[in-house]
């Protein structure tokens, strides 16, 4: 069993504190694991936030109250708890990556490497996924390092604002951190609401997590009743419990309100197992407890990695004896990584700060090399069957006036004559992703179009989206049908996502369309393409490569079902302006709906076509045009 670790000078090592951290890290690995009943383990993360507050403003008012603080040993002592750890992660990670990413998510990786390097991969996370429980967010393997970003802004600036308010009274201090606490928890439970992915990922709304430890250890509570101790640990144990049963992700809205439970639950845990008599404190405090405990920083590293690349190579789903190997694996890395990485990087003893240096220099070039290559994508792995089809999925948007508000003489597709538009496409992601085949067959029809496409914003999504640029985007389509030259309107929009607001957005979809009937246009609404179970190019190439089995693709029965909420109250909507395209016929001739053609994908994704697959539309536009 591994030796106690070694606390800071000046302070008392509480065996119990890495008893908490196991908790922490066991609860984030069977969420991501995925292990029944336990789907709230990410509270896991809001654990370590209070812990990391208590134990740094623990050791930094102890050092400035003894006149021995240093701001560049603070920081030193951060370097060689943090970075030997994660650089040995982060180079075996990048090597691997190197050999499964495919170059779209290769290039993605580069990004995420990058923030990762800086300590701000929680803002390029919040860029990129916008959810952090999204299916998105398996194929990013150093999705778990954006909270050691928010960790390390919070370590960046909070030891100064100790600095500053060191000479004032405690309770003065201890005042100042509740303010700031009160403020950042206004902010959380705010911007849960107005943008969950804000509140989950960045530092303002997180800072009062960390800053309840700081709390915790300006007031310094302890009891010596045992009575009380083993109900306020019974009490955390309980808020934790409640958390990592009941809260769900992506459903449960987090953090906001609802991480009060986690967080005051560890407050109460840290202050009843102070309590020498108190049973958390022996429970906390078992040796194999802490040794989980001890790991836990590694372990946290090398779990989501592991399986993040399992779950890569098998996307039909790991099976159990899959899980129990690659959580076997993070507890050997994990163990190595304490033992022979992060125990000896400790003490100046061992390594001297020149060292360090150069280690984490030399680490940061290799690394930096990486993400040059990885920006590459390193096609060059691949033979030309693979080259063929991930192709699409590096595919541009088709458009140069996607989610740009448009002017009609900038913005125009079709033939290339000096007639003013006469049609306009108008849509989301899935218009510009079929607009090729528009722009062939107005070509053929020597017509010229006016495009307004805006990611994710459907035609009259207008305010019931919270993209402010949705509103806009409909107030310029509307501005340019003023024109009577454009007499015709091509609608197409990702249908299916607003199913679940169906009730409200048919509607207003209604409505719209009939005030373009009384301008007298012709009205298209196109229906949607088959939206996929899964990325067709990334399943593909797939297949070929790690033999994964083919996977069920979506049946001409199901898409009609997937289109239905749309296509059924509009067939009542039919008249001598406005009419359905229908894409089946072309897509889902047979009984099983197209996804490759001579080994080409139709798709780049699950839901938008390729230039390819939009090439198979022609004859359709053509039609209506």
């Amino acid at each position: 069993m591994p030796r106690p670790q070694i606390p800071e000078p000046g302070l008392k090592y509480r065996p119990e504190i890495d008893g908490l951290r196991a908790i922490a890290v066991l609860g984030v690995l069977a969420e991501h694991f995925r292990v029944p009943g336990f789907q709230g383990g990410f509270i896991g993360v809001d654990i370590f936030f209070v812990i990391s507050g208590f134990l740094i403003t623990r050791m930094i008012s102890t050092e400035i109250a003894e006149r021995r603080y240093s701001i560049w040993t603070f920081y030193e002592r951060r370097a060689r708890r943090i970075l030997p750890a994660l650089f040995f992660m982060l180079i075996i990670a990048t090597a691997a990556a190197m050999v499964l990413l495919f170059p779209g998510d290769l290039r993605v990786y580069s990004r995420t490497l990058l923030g990762t390097l800086l300590f701000i991969s929680n803002i390029e996370f919040w860029r990129i996924t916008q959810d952090y429980f999204q299916a998105q967010r398996e194929t990013q393997p150093l999705l778990h390092t954006w909270s050691l970003g928010v960790e390390e802004q919070f370590y960046l600036f909070f030891p100064l604002i100790l600095m500053a308010i060191a000479r004032l009274r405690q309770n003065a201090r201890t005042g100042i951190i509740v303010a700031l606490t009160l403020v950042s928890f206004g902010v959380s439970c705010w911007l849960t609401k107005q943008s969950q992915a804000s509140a989950f990922y960045l530092l303002p709304s997180r800072f009062w997590e960390l800053a309840c430890g700081s709390i915790l250890s300006e007031l310094r509570p302890a009891t010596r009743s045992r009575r009380v101790a083993d109900l306020l640990s019974v009490a955390g144990f309980g808020a934790i419990a409640i958390g990592t049963v009941l809260f769900v992700p992506g459903k449960t809205p987090f953090p906001g309100l609802w991480a009060l439970l986690p967080c005051l639950g560890t407050v109460a845990l840290i202050v009843g197992a102070s309590n020498e008599g108190c049973f958390a404190k022996r429970l906390l405090s078992a040796r194999p407890v802490v040794f989980v405990g001890l790991i836990s920083y590694s372990l946290y590293l090398w779990h989501w990695p592991l399986l993040t690349y399992l779950r890569f190579v098998r996307p039909e789903g790991p099976t159990a004896l899959d899980l129990s190997i690659a959580a076997a694996a993070s507890l050997i890395m994990a163990t190595v990584s304490w033992r022979w990485i992060e125990r000896p990087f400790r003490g100046a003893s061992n390594i001297s700060v020149k060292a360090l240096a150069a280690g984490a220099l030399s680490c940061a070039a290799v690394l930096t090399l990486g993400i040059i290559k990885a920006y590459d994508g390193f096609p060059g792995r691949y033979d030309d069957r693979v080259k063929a089809i991930l192709a699409a999925e590096v595919e541009p948007y088709n458009s140069t006036c996607f989610d740009k508000l448009p002017e009609t003489k900038s913005c125009t597709i079709g033939a290339s004559t000096k007639a003013a538009p006469s049609f306009l496409l108008w849509g989301d992601s899935h218009a510009d992703a079929i607009m090729p085949a528009v722009e062939a067959a107005a070509m053929q029809k020597s017509r010229a179009g006016a495009v307004v496409l805006n990611h994710e914003c459907p035609p009259f999504l207008g305010d019931m989206s919270p993209i402010t640029e949705c509103a806009k985007a409909d107030t310029a389509a509307l501005h340019m049908l003023a024109d009577k030259k454009l007499n015709t309107v091509i609608l197409v929009g990702n249908w299916p996502a607003q199913s679940p607001v169906s009730a409200r957005y048919l509607y207003r979809l209604r409505q719209g369309i009939s005030d373009l009937e009384a301008r007298g246009k012709q009205v298209i609404l196109v229906a949607d393409v088959p939206n996929e179970p899964d990325s067709v190019p990334d399943r593909l190439a797939k297949q070929l490569l790690f033999d994964a089995p083919p996977i069920k693709w979506l049946s001409r029965s199901d898409y009609e079902k997937q289109q239905s909420f749309l296509l059924v109250p509009a067939q009542r909507w039919t008249g001598q302006q406005f009419s359905i395209l229908q894409l089946a016929p072309a897509l889902c001739p047979q009984a099983v709906c197209l996804v490759q053609v001579d080994g080409r994908p139709l798709y780049r994704d699950s839901d938008h076509l390729s230039r390819f697959g939009a090439s198979l539309l022609v004859s359709q536009f053509s039609a209506v045009l």
